[in-house]
């Protein structure tokens, strides 16, 4: 997740000063996708 947001980051997406909070984004958004991803799949 922290991959995906580095290169949004690089290409303009986001904004240039996120700096600690893109970590914290990435952990939330990853924990969300944890929980939400596999019980779409049964």
């Amino acid at each position: 997740m922290f991959a995906i947001l580095s290169w949004a980051q690089e290409s303009g997406l986001l904004s240039m000063d996120l700096g600690a909070k893109k970590g914290f984004l990435a952990l939330f958004l990853g924990l969300f996708l944890y929980k939400v991803i596999p019980s779409r799949i049964e």
